[in-house]
């Protein structure tokens, strides 16, 4: 999978991959995202981790678009 990125005068788009587990298995953990996107029973970094490769890196593959994770340049934090 050829891995794209975009960018912005501030923020840095990237391809979801098994570096991010951490930050969606905190992000689907969140009450809000509970209450307005579902549980995905994420409890650990390798629950993620597992979820990104059977689910986001095969929608890429398979079709070419995805999820992404969203960089801010000033500081690299994810937030999105």
């Amino acid at each position: 999978m050829q891995i794209k990125t975009l960018e912005t005068e501030r923020l840095v788009l990237t391809i979801a991959n098994v570096e991010d587990a951490e930050f969606f298995r905190r992000l689907y953990n969140e009450p809000k995202f509970i209450k307005f996107i579902g549980r995905r029973n994420l409890k650990t970094n390798e629950d993620a981790s597992h979820y990104i490769e059977e689910k986001f890196m095969p929608q890429f593959e398979k079709m070419g678009f995805g999820n992404y994770v969203i960089n801010r340049k000033s500081d690299n934090l994810k937030i999105g």
